[in-house]
């Protein structure tokens, strides 16, 4: 790994993702890797395939090549023609809709899992995880992301990014309020859309969280948190 990362002038967090991603292509991932051999594909679309299929059993990866980049995949634009965000968004829906598992037992389990994570780098720097619900970790970065720009102004030095670490330790570290200063905090908004017949309880469809992608239905009807809010846009299930 540290020659991979020496060689491509690349951290070893950077070269052990590109050794993953790169093994899960070639031994699990061929229509995936002949699109991007051939150039249907980017590289960016190839890791969307490898972080969407995680987890997959061998059967369901198969299905999704197939549907994506079989001969007789569906219509719409090609996976290469997408932007990696909105095919992203695309994988995930397909992932969700043909899971062996539902997604409130697969949503339980991984609740179960929540923790922090501490990953030391280079320069006297480090990474610190959290890995949290879909909802409370989007509230989170929302009210965050509030916080730093309320802060940004002519005299105000660091980018929106500084700020947003600058504030997420002082909050943690229990300072905030001396460095914070007089902005106000804001409520975290979160928008949900609820697909009419599963906020009626007929059908399992998910609900999707904007900025997120798709949740267990019953996850918009509790609150992410102090000071956030949920708001509900019911959609018929068919959008």
């Amino acid at each position: 790994m540290a020659q991979v990362a020496c060689a491509l002038t690349i951290g070893e967090r950077a070269a052990a993702a590109l050794l993953g991603e790169s093994h899960a292509l070639a031994t699990s991932l061929p229509a995936a890797l002949d699109a991007l051999q051939t150039g249907a594909i980017g590289w960016q679309h190839a890791r969307t395939v490898v972080d969407e299929t995680a987890g997959l059993t061998p059967a369901a990866v198969s299905a999704l090549e197939a549907h994506f980049f079989g001969p007789d995949a569906g219509r719409g634009a090609a996976p290469g023609e997408l932007v990696p965000a909105r095919f992203r968004r695309k994988l995930r829906a397909w992932r969700e809709r043909h899971h062996p598992e539902s997604l409130e037992e697969r949503h339980a389990k991984s609740v179960a899992d929540r923790r922090v994570e501490f990953s030391p780098d280079r320069d006297g720097m480090a990474w610190l995880s959290l890995y949290l619900p879909g909802d409370t970790a989007l509230a989170v970065w929302n009210k965050s992301t509030a916080l730093a720009r309320g802060l940004q102004g002519p005299r105000e030095p660091r980018n929106l990014s500084q700020l947003g670490a600058d504030i997420a330790a002082e909050l943690l570290l229990g300072s905030a309020n001396q460095d914070v200063g007089d902005v106000p905090s804001p409520r975290a908004d979160v928008l949900v859309t609820v697909p009419v017949l599963s906020f009626l309880g007929i059908t399992d469809e998910p609900a999707e969280i904007d900025g997120l992608g798709p949740v267990p239905p019953v996850l918009p009807s509790r609150a992410p948190g102090p000071g956030t809010s949920a708001h509900p846009a019911r959609l018929p299930a068919c959008c």
